[in-house]
């Protein structure tokens, strides 16, 4: 799988060409970035696909019967508990997200379901799957990645529940979307207008390191840099973490903000946030900074400003 950059009119001779050589092919996105993902055993050929059409990144290639196993089996073993007063609920929400502290956060908030994003291979077949799992007949999808929310939104021609998605694109989104979830609603149109409000009521952000040279929102970017990137865009560049942390902060920062949550990853240290707090209290010491421990997989840190 990989992020292909192409012109739309390429994306039909790049799909039967991946067509031909495998199956299970997904290509969603817009704007000129797609998230490609095919079963082949022709890499090469896969790899050379895209680079006709366009130019790919981040490639992850997985050994689908190792990997997706062991995922599988951490899954069947830690399983997912819902909270008990939500079990009744007519509407539903399912979230996808990874890492057990975001899990929990998510529980405690009162989905009914989680699916993992981390592997892209199955995300699609895997929110079908837990729609289906959900008690509720009525299901709140939040994708919390703004290249899942076209799949999320194909979930609803693939179940018999009726779906509905709110287009979160991030983790932070959708967790801000949950305080607005309320597990006895019964008019569901009301209750996706307050999440849709509540998730883009938020400022947010993340952390992440080039695996590549790239040349984006004008910066020019080499293998290792840190990158913070707010609502997809790319906000500021180094090869120092802390300094991009605390460079995402000034750059998403509102006038009036009164909090900042920072979600640690399994990458992530509370040296950091430490670090943040006593930069936050010297230049705006009226806004509190809040450590939670996400165990997200990819980006050391989450960022979520109120």
């Amino acid at each position: 799988m990989f992020f292909l950059e192409a012109e739309d009119d390429r994306l039909e001779t790049f799909k039967r060409r991946w067509e031909a050589i495998g199956d299970e092919v997904a290509v969603v996105g817009e704007d000129g970035l797609w998230n490609c993902h095919i079963h082949t055993d022709d890499v090469g050929a896969a790899v050379e696909a895209g680079i006709e059409a366009g130019r790919p990144r981040r490639i992850r290639v997985t050994d689908l019967h190792v990997e997706m196993g062991e995922l599988e089996a951490d899954v069947a073993a830690g399983g997912f508990s819902p909270l008990s007063e939500v079990l009744d609920s007519k509407v539903g929400v399912l979230a996808v997200c990874d890492g057990a502290g975001l899990v929990e956060r998510f529980r405690r908030a009162g989905v009914q379901h989680v699916v993992a994003g981390r592997y892209l291979e199955r995300v699609l077949e895997r929110m079908v799957e837990a729609t289906e799992e959900a008690p509720a007949e009525v299901v709140v999808l939040l994708p919390n990645d703004r290249l899942l929310v076209p799949m999320a939104e194909a979930v609803d021609g693939l179940t018999t529940k009726e779906v509905h998605v709110v287009p979160t694109r991030s983790v932070v989104q959708g967790l801000a979307a949950m305080l607005a979830y309320r597990p006895g609603v019964s008019d569901v149109e009301s209750l996706l207008d307050d999440m849709a409000v509540a998730a883009g009521a938020v400022e947010h952000g993340e952390v992440v390191q080039a695996d590549r040279s790239a040349r984006t929102d004008g910066w020019v970017i080499a293998p290792g840099d840190w990158l913070g990137i707010a609502d997809g865009k790319v906000v500021v560049v180094d090869r120092d973490r802390f300094s991009v942390l605390r460079g995402l902060v000034a750059a998403i920062l509102p006038a009036q903000a009164h909090s900042v949550t920072v979600y640690r990853g399994e990458h992530g240290t509370q040296a950091d946030v430490k670090a943040l707090e006593a930069w936050m209290s010297d230049t705006h010491p009226g806004v509190v900074v809040v450590g939670v421990d996400g165990s997200q997989p990819v980006q050391p840190y989450l960022v979520s400003v109120e």
